[in-house]
């Protein structure tokens, strides 16, 4: 379930988060327990990612060659069979407008955001905005995986 369907449902009907949080924890609960009986063999380890969707990759100092990385990231994605999308401030703020980290500029980004996560089985966000910038800020918030970049 998409990160903005589960706030605007939350929002509008509070009482499914508690049912939704027990189902997660049972799922938890059952997926640990299945690890703990069951010894993963070289086949299975790759398996444990197939739920993951949007990766964060976050830069550490400005020194680093960040876009490369991402960059060859989702080509080697793209090289494994992967459909990917590699999303930064640079590429995402001519598409949405210079508005889109207004009150209104974000609603319309998170619908925009859903559906690139929609279209493709992985989503690069590409903090390359500073620490503090509204776009690093965005990524956090969309991600499920950080990966951070020496």
């Amino acid at each position: 379930m998409p990160r903005t369907l589960f706030n605007a449902l939350a929002i509008r009907h509070p009482e499914i988060t508690l049912q939704i949080s027990r189902i997660i924890a049972s799922r938890t609960r059952l997926q640990q327990d299945r690890d703990y009986n069951h010894k993963n063999t070289g086949a299975e380890l790759g398996k444990n990612n197939t739920n993951l969707k949007t990766v964060c990759i976050l830069p550490v100092n400005e020194n680093v060659p960040v876009t490369e990385f991402a960059e060859k990231l989702k080509y080697a994605l793209e090289r494994s069979g992967e459909t990917a999308t590699l999303l930064n401030q640079t590429s995402v703020v001519p598409v949405m407008g210079k508005h889109v980290f207004t009150q209104m500029g974000r609603l319309k980004l998170i619908s925009w955001l859903a559906e690139q996560e929609e279209k493709s089985r992985i989503v690069l966000y590409l903090a390359d905005g500073g620490l503090n910038s509204s776009w690093t800020q965005t990524c956090i918030r969309q991600v499920f995986c950080f990966v951070p970049y020496l």
